[in-house]
């Protein structure tokens, strides 16, 4: 499975061997969510009932559009150069 947005850098390789070392809990808090791997493998793996997700770009707001289809219909095809840049 992949998990989060793809760059290079992510997490997604080892995102379920992070999670599987976290107990059971209400609440996960990503302080640095990048990607979103680790906050995405958490939450398909329903381990925790709430997640706060936290990053200096909108990534987190982006990821949970995605989440809800804002974009599923979506077609385009962003280069790495304007995904760097968004």
């Amino acid at each position: 499975m992949s998990y989060g947005l793809p760059y290079t850098g992510s997490k997604n390789v080892i995102a379920e061997k992070i999670i599987k070392h976290f107990p059971e809990a209400d609440t996960f808090v990503d302080v640095f969510f990048g990607g979103g791997a680790i906050t995405h493998c958490a939450m398909v793996h329903s381990k925790f009932k709430n997640y706060i997700a936290n990053d200096i770009r909108t990534t987190p707001q982006f990821f949970v559009e995605c989440l809800k289809g804002k974009y599923s219909n979506d077609l385009r095809w962003v280069s790495s150069e304007d995904f760097k840049n968004s």
